[in-house]
């Protein structure tokens, strides 16, 4: 579990989710599209998805952040964000907290609000992480067996809210 003190970050410290849905991997290949570069003069760049995990990043590990005398980066591509550390500006410890966190956000998929939930929620929702797809695909009719225990999960409590028993 994370615990964020946000008290910090102003008003409105939690990031919002720009599409219906996020995650630092390609879901097809396990390919993580975020990843902690060591350069050959000795300083260290992380690069990740532009879009909300940089202010995630942000968030959890602000001592960290700190350490970049430039802060967050678009790249050329425009695709990414790099955050730039000069040699001897992060610590072993600091290495081992970055890629940990790469390992436990790589795993998550963020939601934001999309069609279908969109008339359930107003702006009480910032995101979601969902610990895995429901289908590999959009197009698949076969869930994965998380996706199964969740719309099992689902429809006990849709039941139970509509007193259906079955």
């Amino acid at each position: 579990m994370i615990e964020i003190d946000f008290s910090s970050f102003g008003p409105s410290p939690i990031p919002k989710v720009v599409k219906s849905r996020m995650c630092l991997r390609d879901l097809n290949n396990d390919e993580v599209y975020c990843y902690l570069n060591s350069m050959n003069d000795g300083n260290k760049l992380l690069v990740m998805s532009k879009n909300t995990f940089p202010d995630i990043f942000n968030i959890t590990n602000p001592n960290i952040w700190f350490r970049s005398p430039v802060g967050w980066k678009q790249t050329q591509s425009g695709n990414m964000k790099q955050l730039w550390f000069p040699k001897d500006n992060l610590r072993e410890s600091d290495i081992n907290v970055i890629n940990d966190w790469i390992k436990r956000f790589s795993q998550y998929i963020l939601l934001g609000k999309n069609r279908h939930i969109e008339g359930i929620f107003e702006e009480e929702l910032d995101f979601c992480m969902a610990a895995s797809m429901n289908r590999l695909k959009p197009d698949d009719k076969d869930r994965t067996a998380l996706g199964e225990a969740e719309y099992q999960s689902l429809s006990v409590i849709l039941c139970k809210s509509k007193n259906w028993l079955y």
